[in-house]
């Protein structure tokens, strides 16, 4: 079983960013349909964001961004 999207057990998600697509329905579906390249690459910027308002207009952009 391939954990390297969840938050511990070895998973590669920040605890900021998983803990802000969990309350965010819409940006974790878009997570979830995105290749794992581009999850990656999400990941990367999650990494940039320095406060909780920074990484909920983050999590909030992946579900608008989808939908374009």
């Amino acid at each position: 079983m391939d954990n390297k999207w969840n938050i511990g057990q070895g998973g590669n998600l920040p605890i900021g960013f998983g803990l802000s697509l969990a309350a965010n329905a819409k940006s974790m579906e878009a997570f979830a349909k995105m290749s794992d390249a581009e999850k990656q690459q999400t990941v990367d910027r999650s990494r940039q964001m320095q406060t909780r308002e920074d990484m909920e207009r983050f999590v909030n952009s992946l579900s608008e961004n989808r939908m374009q």
